[in-house]
């Protein structure tokens, strides 16, 4: 054969009175050129639900996978896609995941979606996940981002979490070297009718130190502050600490301390 070409398609289908099947699969294989293709579709249809599967593959010089799953039932539907590339020469590699969740009974809706990508001899790597879940009282969203970069040595982690009517988190971090350069971003938040607390965080190092923290909470019968800050820079050999403490209906501290060398 010269192109080497083959093809196999089959297909399935099952039909009783409660429920049916039905299955296709499609592989086709190309040399030279090394491509090959493969489709696989599966569905199951019931008077109380429906499922279908969709897988498709494919090779040219590269992979590529798609995976696509549905569920349906009268009272909630699931959907589930995920696809992953692979790239040879450049040595790459991404992956798509998603995944939603509908009831409309509740009204939750859960959306999963994470991207992870691989690119070679850069050395790089990047993933992004995102979760939110709606609800008629309340939301969630979380959100993450994370990114590897070589030879740079460089890392960047983003983390995002809110819920409403409840918790706000943030958290990024990144690391980059050989500049010696490390942030650190922290930002949780809790507000609720009777109460509320909030925290922030910071930490960055580039030949120095810098570290902020604020606590605050809340509550109808008292409130409790909390504020430090803490510098060091070299090669100034400068220390800077600042301590403040405050609660309502009794006690505050305040604490501040600085050595300046030459």
């Amino acid at each position: 054969r010269p192109p080497h070409s083959v093809q196999l398609k089959l297909q399935v289908s099952v039909v009783r009175p409660l429920h049916s099947v039905q299955l296709k699969l499609q592989v086709s294989a190309v040399r030279p050129l090394h491509s090959v293709q493969l489709k696989l579709q599966v569905s199951v249809v019931r008077p109380l639900n429906s499922v279908q599967l969709k897988l498709q593959v494919s090779v040219v010089h590269s992979v590529q996978l798609k995976l696509q799953v549905s569920v349906v039932r009268p009272l909630n539907s699931v959907q589930l896609k995920l696809q992953v590339s692979v790239v040879g020469p450049p040595h790459s590699v991404q992956l798509k995941l998603q995944v939603s969740v509908v009831q409309p009974l509740h009204s939750v809706q859960l959306k999963l979606q994470l991207q992870v990508s691989v690119v070679h001899p850069p050395h790089s790597v990047q993933l992004k996940l995102q979760v939110s879940v709606v609800r008629p009282l309340h939301s969630v969203q979380l959100k993450l981002q994370v990114s590897v970069v070589r030879p740079l040595n460089s890392i960047q982690l983003k983390l995002q979490v809110s819920v409403v009517l409840s918790v706000q988190l943030k958290l990024q971090v990144s690391v980059v070297r050989p500049l010696n350069s490390v942030q650190l971003k922290l930002q949780v938040s809790v507000v609720l009718p009777p109460h509320s607390v909030q925290l922030k965080l910071q930490v960055s190092v580039v030949h120095t130190v810098q570290l902020k923290l604020q606590v605050s909470v809340v509550r109808p019968l008292n409130s409790v502050q909390l504020k430090l800050q803490v510098s060091v820079v070299h090669p100034l050999n400068i220390v800077q600490l600042k301590l403040q403490v405050s609660v309502v209906h009794s006690v505050q501290l305040k604490l501040q301390v600085s050595v300046v060398r030459p």
